[in-house]
């Protein structure tokens, strides 16, 4: 018979909260809400806290028993253990993927991403194995906790990926395509975990670690929720809600504000899709977002966006550029990024346009005007 105390219990409720709130939002994670990799980090760090929250309640459940509850403590010591490692490692991954540019992390060797991931399987054999061997913890008969002689290794691994982490938070705030609220995301997920342990080893009987872990997933999960409402999955522009609403505004002004409405195909596609694979695929629409952020630091009034498929629609004002001026422009910028790039394909962009110059346009319809224009293009 298990005999809790009242604090004991509020303590095991307060796990199973949080644990249900971690399988919600892993559950809601999909690909149309974040990245691939932010979806599988999201994932793994869910993993982290699940199997966490487990190992404490076991803790609680299994305090003072004898025979197989005794394994049952072992075990959660070192789930526990693990669990602060493989966090701190997957939000090294995760920020690796963030920070560090898509071509850097495709052209880098698979060999160092293997170094990388030593000192984690160092301290998965070290820590998985103690409970048999002691070598980072061990728990005498009455079940009290003792570091092992080797816990100053798994506590050196973890900080082996706490190092990374701050540089990466800190390359973040130089770069211009990470916003100031990515940022902020970067620097507190890590913050809010820190704290939360330091107040949970100060004060053992409250559920500080896992409920600032839960909280810190929660803000995350809400950070790559609340992107979608505006942008793209996959190459982080405007997305096609956000480019109609955007286009509503402008073509209600464009008598007084004229402006010229770009449709833009990527040609050849198909082809890299069917010779390179999707995953090309996908670089090779990233590539095209990239360049139109590089084209955008030149035109003040330029809006871009992804339309959907391999299709980009953006604007800008008529006062500001000559659209066959502007054409050419972003072709130059195309070529010199994929004659600097490694990727095995090459394409180039039809695109047309259409001019907005009074108030009442029907969306479609101007839609369709730069359609046709770059549909023409695509047939010469």
């Amino acid at each position: 018979m298990i005999d809790m105390s009242n604090y004991e219990m509020i303590y095991l409720v307060f796990e199973v909260f949080c644990g249900a709130q971690a399988v919600v939002m892993a559950a809601k994670m999909t690909p149309d809400i974040g990245y691939s990799n932010e979806v599988r980090t999201f994932h793994c760090l869910s993993l982290c806290l699940i199997v966490e929250i487990v190992a404490e309640g076991l803790w609680i459940v299994c305090a003072g028993l004898d025979g197989a509850a005794r394994v049952l403590l072992n075990l959660s010591c070192a789930a526990d253990l693990l669990c602060t490692g493989y966090t701190v490692y997957f939000w090294y991954r995760f920020m690796d993927t963030q920070v560090t540019p898509r071509e850097a992390l495709i052209r880098r060797p698979k060999v160092v991403n293997q170094l990388w991931a030593l000192p984690i399987g160092v301290m998965t054999v070290l820590d998985g194995t103690s409970p048999f061997t002691g070598l980072t913890f061990t728990l005498t008969k009455a079940g009290v906790y003792y570091r092992g002689p080797l816990f100053a290794v798994h506590a050196l691994c973890c900080f082996f990926y706490a190092v990374p982490v701050v540089y990466l938070i800190a390359q973040s705030w130089k770069q211009q395509h990470i916003d100031r609220q990515d940022f902020t995301l970067y620097l507190f997920f890590p913050t809010i975990i820190v704290v939360g342990g330091i107040l949970q080893i100060a004060y053992s009987q409250v559920a500080f670690s896992t409920v600032a872990f839960t909280f810190g997933m929660f803000i995350l999960f809400n950070s790559l929720q609340r992107r979608q409402i505006n942008t793209d999955a996959l190459t982080r522009l405007n997305n096609r809600a956000s480019a109609m609403a955007y286009l509503k505004g402008r073509i209600e002004r464009a008598e007084g504000e004229p402006f010229y409405l770009f449709m833009a195909d990527v040609d050849q596609f198909k082809g890299i899709n069917d010779h390179y694979g999707h995953i090309m695929g996908d670089e090779a629409l990233v590539l095209v977002a990239d360049t139109l952020r590089d084209l955008a630091k030149d035109y003040r009034t330029l809006f871009i966006s992804r339309y959907g498929g391999d299709e980009f629609l953006f604007t800008i004002s008529e006062n500001e550029v000559e659209p066959q001026q502007l054409i050419r422009h972003y072709g130059a910028v195309l070529k010199t990024a994929l004659d600097a790039s490694e990727y095995p394909f090459r394409f180039t962009m039809s695109i047309g346009y259409a001019l907005a110059d009074i108030d009442g346009l029907s969306q479609s319809a101007l839609i369709n005007q730069a359609d046709q224009g770059m549909y023409g293009r695509k047939k010469r």
